[in-house]
C-alpha cells in the first residue's frame, strides 16, 4: 500500500493533502470523525481516486475517505485542497 504524509490540511473543509513517496501528491476529503495532523502518516490506497479506508500509521486509526485527487503536483494539491 502506498504510503504518504499529510502535508496540507484544510480543517474547514475537511480535506487533506499527502505527499507520497514518488513525490506525486494525493487529496483526500475525511468522511470520519478522526482527527488528522500536518506530517501525519497515511497508508492505503492513496493512489486510487474514490471511497476507501486508509490508515493513520502516526496514531494507529483507521478511518474512512474520499481520494478526490490522485497524483497531483504540488501547485494542484494546494489548490484542491484549500477550494472553497
Amino acid at each position: 500500500m502506498p504510503k504518504g504524509t499529510v502535508c496540507i490540511l484544510n480543517h474547514n473543509r475537511g480535506m487533506y493533502a499527502v505527499e507520497l513517496s514518488d513525490g506525486s501528491y494525493s487529496v483526500f476529503e475525511l468522511l470520519d470523525t478522526n482527527e488528522i495532523n500536518l506530517e501525519d502518516v497515511i497508508s492505503g490506497p492513496l493512489d486510487e481516486e474514490g471511497s476507501c479506508t486508509l490508515s493513520n500509521l502516526t496514531e494507529n486509526e483507521a478511518f474512512e475517505a474520499m481520494i478526490q485527487n490522485a497524483g497531483l503536483n504540488l501547485a494542484l494539491a494546494k489548490k484542491r485542497t484549500m477550494l472553497i
